[in-house]
């Protein structure tokens, strides 16, 4: 089975070493894990699937299972091919094409106006074709609790039994991010990462996109974005067995910008001059994500840049347009 892309961070860990030993960690129909003996976590994706951090896309849409692949089956990554010997499974990385996890920053920017033009697209689209069965409907009641960060609409939606728990506490969370409270955001990130439904629970989702909206944003804006890494750095401090292997692994890479692909396409169109179209498919492409988690990465992306764009200059004008 060929390889059509790979994570630069994979070639450079086989650049490192000679062999690479692991076995299986979980299986899903488009995804596979594996865990190696240095506790570091690979994926392989399906070809439908967006490439991401640490992560090989195969020419294939077979389910895993359908490949006889299971959970704690041996895995040797060596010379270019990752194998399972138990089943002659040989994935060919040789001729893939490599992939670049670090964030996009080449872009030409859009006007202020038209990106709160998108942001108001990113608030209609959660609402008319989001899956708010994780938290993501929270961003319509927030601000109930924080005025900045009331929505464009006043559309009228319930809280599920999730958002309903966990409101106050992002709420605290929220507001910590807007003072810029480094001493106390590691400790309300804790009380709410691992909360949700989901393979990547539904806040780590929200907190994936927030973290990610404050690189994107904080780069357009000119902003010092050490700082910013930094404050995600505090963020997901102490996170190891809070959540998932798969969650934490993806919240550490996303505290320092590296997210999936399709990510990356939707931060790149939603600050830059790109057509409309565009931005409308790289929008649904992570609304498209696993269940809930795309509405949940879009939620904290739509909150953590109207954080970032009500502390610069948009501020007079997006208070006049609330």
């Amino acid at each position: 089975m060929m390889a059509l892309q790979m994570c630069r961070k994979i070639k450079n860990k086989m650049y490192d070493e000679e062999i690479i030993n692991g076995k299986v960690h979980s299986v899903f129909k488009t995804a596979c894990n594996i865990i190696t003996t240095d506790d570091e976590l690979i994926s392989i994706l399906t070809c439908e699937k967006f490439i991401s951090p640490m992560s090989v896309v195969v020419g294939t849409r077979k389910k895993f299972a359908q490949l006889g692949i299971k959970q704690n089956l041996p895995v040797r990554i060596i010379k270019k091919h990752i194998l399972f010997k138990e089943i002659n499974l040989d994935i060919d990385l040789s001729k893939t094409k490599i992939w670049d996890f670090k964030p996009n920053f080449n872009y030409i920017k859009d006007t202020e106006e038209n990106i709160i033009n998108k942001l108001r697209y990113i608030e209609e689209y959660m609402y008319r074709y989001g899956n708010s069965d994780g938290i993501s409907n929270i961003v319509f009641c927030l601000g109930n609790y924080v005025e900045e960060l009331k929505t464009y609409e006043n559309n009228d939606i319930s809280l599920n039994q999730y958002s309903k728990f966990i409101i106050h506490r992002i709420t605290k969370f929220l507001k910590l991010c807007m003072d810029d409270d480094r001493e106390n955001i590691s400790e309300a990130a804790k009380k709410i990462i691992g909360f949700g439904p989901g393979l990547t629970p539904s806040a780590d989702d929200f907190i994936v996109g927030l973290m990610t909206s404050f690189i994107y944003l904080s780069d357009y804006f000119g902003l010092d974005i050490l700082k910013v890494y930094e404050f995600n750095k505090e963020i997901v401090k102490d996170i190891r067995n809070r959540t998932t292997l798969v969650s934490e692994k993806m919240l550490m890479f996303a505290s320092v910008g590296e997210v999936s692909e399709g990510i990356k396409r939707l931060m790149k169109s939603f600050l830059s001059i790109s057509e409309e179209k565009e931005f409308i498919n790289s929008l649904i492409d992570v609304l498209n994500f696993g269940g809930t988690s795309g509405t949940d990465i879009l939620s904290g992306i739509y909150v953590g840049s109207k954080i970032i764009v009500r502390k610069n200059v948009f501020r007079g004008m997006m208070e006049g347009e609330s």
